[in-house]
């Protein structure tokens, strides 16, 4: 007999037939991607959602038929739902041995229950989730549920047709009507597994939506499934006039449900938009053309910070070259949001902030020069994260109001020599850190941020995050004008975040004073912006 035959047959057999695993929080709504903890993880009736594990499925992503009767089993793969000792199969759209998209039919009950994958005979561990009426995700354009969505200009309610897609050259304008495409509007009244009907299904009276454009309320007029696919829906809005960017955030709120954020491009145009922190219309236009853009920034950041009764101060430069192609730059969430407006992303304990990789790395030199009116420094290249420079300064490198701060490189394979100058700018103070310190964040409240000092033509970053007691939450980012001293941070960013955990690093608020960008060119780069921050950072809890 052929030990070693048989052998290899029962290690082949044995990893056919490996039994699937659900991933701890590995539920998530398929637009969002909310993480397990956050106010707005929930599953919606009648949602697209996705499950990620191990063996869940085939190695290559398998879809199902495009055709109706929508399916319940692709590839030997099935989901089952089990609500109260009621079980319900869900309804496929693909599957693969790390993910599965699947419809959660709108007959399962609200409340507890679990998920498990059955493939080719073997189930998987019962995996929790929560079903509720309703829970938001919008669509992305990257599918992780941050920077530029799926938003598109003039579709009729429940049409199946989606019409063309606002991007930084095809901007909207005041008074069009938009359409972002979600999941997780709630039940509808037929059979998924079917074609939808044509007839639209205005939920808005039921749902009483309301769309923040920038921080900008507006009611929808229309908010219900789409006839395009089950599970997709519509929220159809009108721009409203005095908001303009390349990158205006887009939130939807439901009662206490707030969706996650994603951006959209507005312009009075109508085309191409203006990006206020620096790439001009003619940049823009060129990436969508088909080009590449490639980008540098350089910047100085100086903050004091404050936890468990310490403080400590940071200092440090750093340095940023990377090229982006059309596709990628379209649906990168790296861009701040428009002025005086504020995103919110999700991260979890595993992975830290979704940040996803949407460009390449440039060769910028073996290093680059800093000097300063006090001191001089070296940034030099992070290991095995090509384009990225940085430097730790002394304490007092960035403590003069007068004077300038040079960085020079000589130069890489990918980014010719440069040399960028950035005249020094005062600090900034935040006012009312100490009160926000001791007494937290009401996280259905929002919260005031005051400041004084900072470059009076540059703007303020308020940044902060909380995370839960299983370290997933979520991280915001507010601009501001420096010169209006003031910015309330609304309670629909708050109301996005976990309550902060008592037993890990629960929650932060950073408040940073941000010169004026300057520019710099060099060959190999489109465009090259260099600027210096400097503010503070305190431990806060929301509650």
């Amino acid at each position: 007999m052929n030990f070693l035959k048989y052998a290899l047959f029962w290690v082949s057999a044995a990893a056919c037939l490996a039994q699937p695993v659900i991933s701890n929080g590995g539920i998530v709504n398929a637009a969002s991607w909310a993480p397990a903890g956050l106010p707005n993880s929930s599953i919606a009736q009648g949602s697209i959602f996705i499950i990620a594990g191990t063996n869940l499925g085939p190695t290559t992503l398998t879809l199902a038929p495009a055709k109706f009767p929508l399916p319940t089993t692709v590839a030997n793969v099935s989901v089952n739902v089990n609500m109260a000792s009621t079980n319900t199969a869900a309804i496929l759209f693909w599957v693969r041995n790390d993910y599965i998209a699947a419809l959660l039919p709108s007959t399962v009950p609200v409340g507890t229950g679990t998920v498990t994958v059955t493939y080719n005979g073997q189930t998987s561990n019962a995996a929790p989730i929560t079903v509720v009426a309703n829970s938001i995700g919008i669509f992305a354009i990257g599918q992780n549920g941050q920077g530029p969505g799926v938003i598109t200009d003039g579709a009729k309610p429940q049409t199946s047709v989606k019409t063309e897609l606002v991007t930084q050259t095809n901007s909207a304008k005041a008074g069009d009507t938009l359409v972002a495409w979600v999941t997780g509007v709630g039940a509808v009244p037929w059979d998924e597994t079917e074609a939808p009907p044509s007839t639209p299904l205005n939920l808005q009276s039921k749902l009483n939506a309301s769309v923040y454009v920038g921080t900008t309320k507006v009611t929808p007029t229309y908010a219900g499934p789409s006839g395009c696919c089950e599970g997709e829906g519509q929220v159809q809005f009108v721009v409203p006039s005095g908001i303009s960017g390349c990158y205006v955030p887009i939130t939807i709120v439901v009662g206490s449900q707030v969706s996650n954020t994603v951006t959209t491009a507005i312009d009075a145009s109508g085309k191409t938009c203006s990006d206020q922190f620096g790439f001009s219309s003619e940049e823009l236009t060129k990436i969508q053309n088909g080009g590449t853009l490639r980008t540098g920034v350089l910047d100085l950041n100086k903050t004091q910070e404050s936890f468990a009764g310490q403080s400590i101060t940071n200092v440090s430069a750093f340095g940023t070259f990377q090229s982006y192609t059309a596709a990628n730059f379209t649906a990168s969430a790296g861009q701040f949001p428009t002025l005086n407006t504020c995103v919110v992303n999700p991260f979890t304990a595993s992975t830290g902030i979704v940040t996803p990789g949407f460009f390449t790395g440039l060769d910028a030199g073996s290093s680059i020069a800093l000097t300063g009116p006090n001191g001089d420094a070296t940034l030099t290249p992070i290991t095995d994260e090509k384009g990225f420079y940085t430097a730790d300064l002394a304490p007092t490198f960035l403590d003069a109001n007068t004077g300038s701060f040079v960085f020079s490189g000589t130069g890489g394979a990918d980014v010719g020599a440069f040399t960028a100058t950035l005249p020094a700018a005062p600090p900034l103070t935040w006012t009312n850190e100490t009160s926000i310190g001791t007494n937290g964040v009401v996280r259905s409240q929002g919260v005031q941020i005051t400041w004084s000092g900072g470059d009076p033509t540059g703007f303020v970053e308020i940044e902060g995050f909380s995370q839960s007691d299983a370290g997933n939450g979520a991280n915001f980012l507010c601009i501001a004008k420096n010169s209006l001293g003031q910015f309330t941070v609304p309670s629909w960013v708050t109301g996005s975040l976990p309550a902060s955990s008592t037993s890990v690093s629960g929650g932060q608020i950073t408040v940073l004073g941000t010169s004026k960008f300057a520019s710099f060119t060099a060959t190999g780069i489109d465009a090259g912006f260099v600027f210096e921050s400097s503010g503070a950072s305190s431990a806060v809890t929301f509650q």
